[in-house]
């Protein structure tokens, strides 16, 4: 605990301002509610929004056609506040610190600041409405994000990604050498 205040010490001036702020939107026809671990306020105005995380966490997951960890991002497309910076706040027995973008620059180490912040936010609504408009019109394409995701799947039996396009079917196993031969097993394995 006495490492974590040290870190939030060495912040730009903030006062915390809500911790497990819900939020309750419409995003693309689409009704949410958001919970957001805490939101801070600098002393020029400006918001942080902080997902506290227990576990290793990486800024990609914000970072993609379907980002795997979208809550900030869409609470910072769904709130009023003038939001500037993202961050996990990681909490882990070897690890304390912050990893997030900002549009703005921070001394904060693990902040990065993005030039493009306009663009990121244009980026985020984008991918966020087409995961929206996927759900609403009922798409639901077996596409797991890690071969891992294949290998511990409880749902075999009526998973339908082998009527996958031979494309799509495979894009995610890894292609090392020793693992060329590998692919998702013919019949269902159900264990007990």
């Amino acid at each position: 605990l006495t490492q974590w205040l040290y870190l939030e010490s060495q912040r730009d001036s903030f006062k915390v301002v809500a911790t497990e702020a819900e939020l309750c939107v419409e995003f693309e026809g689409l009704p949410l509610k958001l919970r957001i671990d805490r939101i801070d306020q600098l002393a020029d105005g400006s918001y942080w929004l902080l997902d506290y995380k227990t576990s290793e966490v990486s800024l990609n997951s914000w970072q993609s056609a379907r980002p795997k960890e979208p809550q900030l991002p869409l609470y910072a497309l769904s709130s009023t506040l003038p939001i500037t910076t993202l961050a996990f706040a990681e909490l882990r027995a070897n690890q304390l610190g912050f990893k997030g973008l900002s549009a703005r620059t921070q001394a904060t180490p693990g902040i990065q600041k993005r030039e493009d912040w306009a663009k990121l936010k244009a980026d985020w609504q984008a991918a966020l409405s087409t995961l929206s408009q996927e759900f609403h019109q009922g798409w639901a394409k077996v596409a797991p994000q890690q071969a891992e995701t294949c290998r511990y799947c409880a749902l075999t039996l009526v998973c339908q990604i082998k009527n996958a396009r031979p494309d799509e079917r495979f894009q995610l196993l890894p292609t090392s050498a020793e693992s060329k031969q590998e692919s998702l097993p013919d019949d269902p394995v159900v264990t007990s």
